[in-house]
């Protein structure tokens, strides 16, 4: 928690290329993701990655964590009661969207925070609308 005994606000933060700037008292976040951020290069997907990112999404709850997580971060314990699952079922859901890079995880203080790579998703996007045309 910060000094004033309250959680930071999700909506003050901004998106800087791939890390979360705190915007309220000039703190930084810090970007724990060791799983996707590799894989996120901009570059057009391959036939495996693509496969691997459409398993990911195959699972209804992963596209609502995706949707949750969207415009702002949240944290496993608003996503797990928003979706009504077990925390655990939430953590593997959110292992694999990480992995994937459809998610990245970052960190404040003691806070863990999820946040949808709009980047990895359109990629997924854009592949799906070249399809069925091989991969250049």
């Amino acid at each position: 928690m910060l000094r004033g005994g309250s959680a930071p606000n999700p909506t003050t933060l901004q998106q800087s290329s791939r890390s979360w700037a705190w915007t309220g008292a000039g703190r930084r976040r810090t970007v724990l993701d060791y799983f996707g951020l590799a894989r996120n290069t901009g570059r057009v997907l391959d036939e495996d990655a693509a496969d691997e990112l459409l398993r990911a999404l195959a699972h209804p709850a992963r596209r609502e964590i995706l949707r949750r997580c969207w415009h702002a971060p949240a944290s496993a314990g608003t996503l797990s009661a928003a979706l009504e699952l077990a925390p655990a079922s939430t953590s593997e859901h959110l292992k694999v969207l990480r992995k994937t890079g459809l998610v990245v995880l970052t960190k404040e203080g003691t806070f863990r925070w999820y946040q949808a790579d709009r980047q990895r998703v359109a990629a997924v996007s854009q592949w799906l609308g070249s399809f069925p045309d091989p991969p250049s």
